[in-house]
């Protein structure tokens, strides 16, 4: 009989030692197996090429979406130096563009009598945003995502500029532009301001530092002191580039494989 009591007291003590443990490890999560997680991560990247150089630190954190741990999103902040030299810069609001106010005027064509354009031999411009980020974690060393800028602000000192518009050549003289202050995401020439699009791939060398590389759609917007042609004074930038950077993840956790 005694022999029974102590074979039942040392199962329940294992099963309860084994159930608590399981308990500490996933407290507050799923009871599934975990793969290493990136889960606080930041950014540095730098661009060169001819026109254009520039710089972007982020610092973004992840979520999990479902239980496989391979899709995650984000919500993060990033600041962003852009430097231009001799660009061009179009007319940018919808409603100029297309001649309406109708806001699915951004289906319509451009009217190309309707776009003007401001030169800038130097622009710089800083801004900041906050953005969402979509992304596939293959493995613990190989990530694929989307980012998107959603709203914020834009900083720079007054340039230069000349516009050059074929409505009325009058309007062709010396012009003062900054940055246009408020950005916002909403649908292609809707949107305003300064704006970063890219899609991202990481490369994690161990559970804290990696290396990341980026295809980048990126909007700058400059305004006029004074309303020209159309009654307009916004004009916007629009071009591609690629990114290289390091990545680090400072509150990295790793969770059982």
């Amino acid at each position: 009989m005694q022999l029974r009591i102590a074979f039942f007291t040392v199962l329940f003590v294992c099963f309860f030692f084994k159930k608590s443990s399981a308990q500490i490890d996933y407290i507050g999560r799923p009871s599934i197996n975990y793969v290493n997680s990136h889960h606080k991560v930041w950014d540095l990247k730098g661009v060169y090429f001819t026109g254009r150089y520039g710089a972007s630190s982020s610092y973004i954190k992840y979520k999990n979406i479902g239980l496989n741990n391979h899709w995650f999103y984000g919500i993060g902040v990033q600041a962003t130096l852009s430097f231009l030299s001799q660009k061009q810069y179009t007319t940018a609001p919808t409603d100029v563009l297309k001649n309406s106010k109708n806001w699915f005027a951004v289906s319509f064509p451009d009217i190309e009598e309707r776009i003007d354009t401001l030169v800038i031999n130097q622009s710089f411009n800083l801004f900041g945003n906050l953005y969402f980020a979509l992304q596939y974690r293959f493995n613990a060393h190989h990530e694929l995502g989307l980012q998107l800028d959603l709203f914020g602000a834009s900083f720079g000192l007054p340039k230069s500029a000349t516009l050059i518009s074929s409505e009325i050549p009058s309007k062709s003289a010396a012009q003062t532009a900054v940055p246009t202050l408020f950005n916002y995401t909403l649908i292609s020439s809707n949107n305003r301001g300064s704006l970063l699009y890219s899609l991202n791939y990481r490369y994690w060398f161990n559970d804290k530092l990696g290396t990341n590389a980026s295809i980048n759609y990126v909007y700058t917007e400059y305004r006029t002191a004074d309303r020209l042609v159309f009654d307009n004074n916004r004009y916007r930038n629009k071009s591609f580039c690629f990114m290289l950077g390091v990545s680090y993840a400072p509150f990295h956790k790793k969770y059982k494989n």
